[in-house]
């Protein structure tokens, strides 16, 4: 979901530099082979990450939320020699696109992780230097308690998807959309919906003093984070 025109946003894109076909590819093919296409990062949102890596030029970057790696890759492809992305995705049944891409543009720093991430992290080391968070919305609260102490000094942190189609500025309203939900499941979601759960992390953001931050209404909203 873009909140500004469609017409201006591909203005936007037509008038960055960062422009890429296999990328074209990769989004063509998560449209037609994957269940939840709108998951892949828009061009907008490639043309931004790329953009903050040239500019930050950080050694160590970690995703969450890897999916098909439109947005990994976006970064990759911007990282200098020697820095490396480490990208985590819950769901193994992308890893076939994302190493297919990642073998077609030649890229050998990205070290690409299947787990859980709430397992994973405590396992990195404390030296992020770049963080983009875009796993499952309703634990972006624990991600953060737990990635905040392994970003570097003056390290930056991306969170995608806060605004929730809009849905934060509502209340007490559910929510229609389903996150990553599997085909499977019988049983209604339990606890706070997504649009609370993300709306109590902004404020949660807002007034964190260990760091400053900005919210950005790119897409879906993009929370930018600098620790102090």
């Amino acid at each position: 979901m873009n909140f500004i025109e469609e017409r201006i946003i591909e203005y936007c894109v037509a008038n960055s530099s960062f422009k890429n076909e296999l990328l074209d590819e990769l989004e063509r093919e998560t449209y037609l082979k994957t269940l939840a296409p709108q998951m892949i990062s828009s061009k907008i949102q490639g043309q931004f990450l790329h953009f903050m890596i040239q500019l930050l030029k950080p050694t160590k970057v970690l995703e969450i939320g890897t999916f098909t790696g439109y947005s990994a890759f976006c970064m990759a492809l911007a990282l200098q020699d020697k820095a490396q992305l480490i990208s985590i995705e819950s769901n193994p049944e992308y890893a076939y696109i994302f190493q297919k891409y990642k073998n077609l543009l030649k890229l050998d720093n990205i070290d690409h992780r299947i787990g859980n991430a709430l397992e994973i992290i405590p396992t990195l080391s404390d030296d992020i230097d770049f963080i983009f968070m875009d796993g499952s919305k309703k634990e972006y609260p624990q991600y953060y308690d737990l990635l905040l102490p392994k970003l570097s000094t003056h390290g930056v942190m991306l969170v995608d998807n806060v605004l929730w189609y809009g849905k934060v500025l509502e209340s007490n309203v559910p929510s229609k959309q389903v996150e990553r939900k599997s085909k499977w499941a019988i049983h209604p979601p339990q606890g706070p919906s997504v649009e609370e759960v993300l709306r109590n992390f902004n404020l949660k953001l807002k007034e964190d003093e260990k760091t400053n931050n900005f919210l950005l209404p790119i897409r879906d909203g993009i929370h930018c984070i600098i620790k102090k």
